[in-house]
């Protein structure tokens, strides 16, 4: 099987010390086997904020991972994010987000991997 790679929009936001605002990236596993594959946020320079990586995820069942923005060291006044998802498998096999959600947890923005 072959590995593809699924990107997320860029998302921006007000590049200030805060840890109000957290990042959530989301994979769901579309097909009907088991996927393996990696998970990364990342910065607009293609660095990895946060990474990890998902194994035999069962057919109907998500995982995920997350990182707070006060983590970014730009000294820019507006931050920029996108994920980078991958699968061993086919693009369709998943379905994968990132989210930028507020200090309550609510949803501020959603972006679909493509």
């Amino acid at each position: 099987m072959t590995t593809v790679t699924l990107y997320t929009p860029i998302i921006s936001f007000e590049n200030a010390p805060t840890n109000k605002l957290k990042l959530f990236c989301h994979v769901l596993n579309a097909s009907n086997q088991p996927r393996n594959g990696s998970i990364q946020i990342m910065d607009a320079g293609g660095n990895p904020i946060s990474s990890t990586g998902y194994h035999n995820l069962q057919p109907g069942n998500a995982t995920g991972d997350s990182a707070p923005l006060y983590i970014l060291s730009s000294t820019a006044l507006i931050g920029l994010i996108y994920a980078k998802v991958t699968v061993i498998g086919a693009a369709h096999d998943i379905r994968a987000n990132l989210i930028l959600t507020d200090s309550n947890g609510n949803t501020i923005v959603s972006v679909e991997a493509h």
